[in-house]
């Protein structure tokens, strides 16, 4: 990223970097963009009972990098990127400066 005075910030943190973000193959396939990665911190699961068969049907959710992101509610990462970790081991020097 490259502030105002043009001088490239290091300290700036994608998602796709990250450890927690997720692209699955049919997104990858159908469009290559990055708003479609998924943030394996943010996975919630439910449970439903279905009384007339017996069975328990399970549900589990993502929600986007970018809803993260965007909005600063209960445990997201909000702009700042809070909760970014490096995926790769090129990135760890970005996460030394942050901390």
């Amino acid at each position: 990223m490259i502030t105002e005075d043009g001088i490239r910030d290091e300290q700036h943190v994608t998602c796709l970097s990250c450890k927690h973000s997720y692209r699955s193959l049919i997104a990858i396939l159908v469009r290559f963009d990055p708003t479609f990665a998924k943030c394996k911190r943010s996975k919630t699961t439910t449970t439903s009972f279905d009384p007339v068969t017996g069975k328990t049907d399970t549900v589990t959710s993502m929600e986007y990098c970018s809803t993260q992101r965007t909005f600063s509610h209960g445990d997201s990462c909000g702009a700042d990127g809070k909760h970014w970790l490096p995926k790769n081991n090129k990135d760890l020097f970005k996460l030394i400066k942050r901390i």
